[in-house]
């Protein structure tokens, strides 16, 4: 199953990423399908980080990015940067399974993207999502 084309309002989010959390930190990428609703668009992507200053081979820290895009109005999306807490590595895979069973989501399959801490592999997700890349001279 191929991953659904991003939308506008996933490009205009996925940058926002970097403003607070440095591509070194990121592990995995989990984008989920978004759901519109009338002329609402609702996403989320789920990030497993590695610690700052541990081992590699440690627990991860899990953060969601959640946004909203009002697709009849030309404004910006909202997003939602959250801490939801460290999981062993090697369990984070079956937290997000947990996840969307609960939330009825199942079927629902992510996008997943592994970064393992690459600059290089962070801008090759941002250029096959079609996110422009950033004028260094104004950000």
């Amino acid at each position: 199953m191929s991953a659904p084309a991003p939308t506008a309002a996933l490009r205009a989010v996925i940058p926002r990423i970097e403003a607070a959390i440095p591509p070194s930190r990121i592990d995995q990428l989990w984008l989920f399908p978004p759901r519109i609703i009338g002329e609402r668009e609702m996403g989320l992507v789920v990030m497993s980080l590695f610690s700052v200053g541990e081992d590699r081979s440690a627990d991860r820290d899990v953060f969601t990015l959640e946004y909203q895009a009002e697709l009849a109005r030309p404004i910006p999306p909202t997003e939602t940067l959250t801490e939801q807490g460290r999981a062993p590595a090697d369990r984070i895979h079956r937290i997000i399974d947990g996840v969307l069973a609960r939330t009825g989501e199942e079927g629902s399959d992510p996008d997943v993207h592994k970064i393992e801490g690459s600059e290089d592999r962070w801008r090759a997700l941002l250029a096959d999502l079609g996110v422009p890349p950033l004028d260094p001279a104004n950000g």
